[in-house]
């Protein structure tokens, strides 16, 4: 038996034309999105896909490869000190109290400074990298620069080098880099108590993980920059809008549907399902309030690229070693059911269940709250501002909707018991209020985790059988 709020009715529109009718427009907004955001990587693979370098991988912190791939290139990496943190670093690192400042400065890793890169190549193949300048003399301290770096001078040991020529934009995993040549002079700066690493860049890594021939073994993930060369802003636009376009075209066509089960559906949803169809203002207030931090945090991402590039950096970290090394394993493994299992645990066990749902039992909005902070974080990581981004979004933009939509169901049902507590309070039937409150929420969580179990499968599907992992 359905429990609908008697005050609310649900919009009888759902009632008066066949679904499929209702889901074309959404379904021809989403594939317009889809068309848009294939279009900006095909403009992005023309202009930077057949770029030298334009494929290359930087580990630099791995032995090099057992099965050595032609044209692996070993290096000497090391991390200088960031000295201008930016506006986004010096705001947190003036924020209090002391315990919140140094876990956000944990999270968001924007103190690294940029990689000293040593390489041992002829100064003639490193040539045709160049934007600007000239290539570095053997047997000094000559630098080049990436994209993303600034200043014609950096430090190390007390030691000045000069940067002499500035790497092209397309040059990948070297944007937030210097890079030095080998010599007698340079190699005493990378010893191993200096806190240098040994690695390797491979010029064509990301054409050999797009293959399935990975210059790395896939039972030892190393820590691994690609893809990091900076598109054009035109790319980034029609990305960013390709996404909103799909974002509202998700949104229409799975609300639509719930909105059209309501009145037809008998069991463990029927509460949440009407709670949805009568409150289509506090669905639309949630997904204008998510969706809004998302998107915005997503176009700050070009003005701020160096804090995007090392929270990208700290995301992959994590999935390689960290928290989340759990789901890299078993997207490792090659297991599309394994890899889904383990992202479907995450996000409902832990991002639903633990830091949405059972806060908001005790404080008032808490999960919505919580799911501002992650739409905003994601949609900055997210963000596609490097090149190859376009590419992964063709086919991850349909992820986003159905991941993201879960969320915005688990924020509403979150947001609807304090204002059924409210209502209880100022017109009575407090008990009744707060019981359907809690029933709502139960069968959100069941909703969003079903969604979010479509979501997973989906996702690992993609990654694993059309996109490298």
């Amino acid at each position: 038996m359905q429990i609908r709020d008697p005050e609310e009715t649900p919009q009888p529109v759902s009632l008066t034309r066949p679904l499929r009718q209702r889901l074309w427009l959404p379904l021809c907004v989403l594939a317009t999105g889809v068309v848009l955001i294939a279009l900006a990587e095909r403009f992005d693979a023309k202009t930077f896909g057949h770029h030298l370098w334009g494929n290359a991988l930087l580990a630099p912190d791995s032995p090099l490869p057992e099965h050595e791939a032609e044209g692996v290139i070993p290096v000497a990496v090391r991390r200088l000190p960031e000295e201008d943190p930016g506006q986004i670093g010096r705001l947190l690192k003036g924020l209090e109290p002391e315990p919140l400042r140094e876990e956000l400065l944990a999270i968001l890793p924007i103190d690294k400074g940029p990689r000293v890169v040593r390489v041992s190549l002829p100064p003639a193949e490193l040539q045709p990298l160049l934007a600007s300048g000239r290539t570095p003399r053997a047997g000094t301290r000559d630098a080049l620069a990436g994209d993303l770096v600034r200043g014609d001078t950096f430090a190390m040991d007390g030691e000045t080098f000069h940067v002499v020529g500035r790497l092209q934009r397309s040059v990948s995993g070297l944007g937030y880099a210097f890079v030095v040549l080998d010599s007698d002079l340079v190699r005493s700066h990378f010893a191993l108590d200096s806190g240098a690493t040994h690695g390797w860049i491979d010029p064509e890594g990301l054409l050999r993980i797009a293959a399935g021939q990975p210059p790395f073994d896939t039972d030892d993930f190393p820590e691994v920059v690609g893809g990091f060369a900076r598109t054009r802003p035109l790319v980034v636009a029609a990305s960013i809008f390709g996404l909103i376009l799909v974002a509202v075209g998700g949104a229409l066509m799975q609300y639509r549907i719930l909105h059209w089960l309501a009145p037809r559906h008998d069991g463990a949803l029927n509460h949440v399902l009407a709670e949805l169809a009568a409150r289509p203002r506090l669905v639309f207030v949630v997904h204008v309030a998510l969706y809004g931090v998302f998107f915005v945090c997503m176009a700050a991402a070009y003005a701020y690229p160096v804090v995007n590039f090392n929270l990208a950096d700290y995301v992959q970290g994590e999935f390689a070693e960290g928290n989340l090394s759990y789901i890299g394993s078993a997207y490792a493994s090659g297991d599309v059911l394994r890899a889904s299992a383990a992202t479907f645990l995450h996000n409902f066990l832990t991002a639903t269940v633990a830091f949405t749902i059972l806060p908001s039992l005790i404080i008032p909005f808490a999960g919505l709250i919580k799911n501002l902070l992650t739409f905003s974080v994601v949609g900055f990581v997210m963000a596609p501002i490097w090149t190859g981004t376009a590419a992964q979004l063709t086919y991850h933009a349909i992820t986003m909707t159905l991941e993201l939509e879960a969320y915005i169901v688990a924020s509403f049902v979150v947001a609807v018991l304090p204002l059924r507590i409210a209502r209880g309070l100022a017109s009575g039937g407090f008990g009744s209020q707060v019981l359907q409150g809690l029933r709502v929420m139960a069968g959100g969580t069941l909703l969003a985790g079903l969604m979010l179990a479509l979501a997973a499968l989906y996702e690992a599907a993609t990654i694993l059988l059309i996109g490298p992992w």
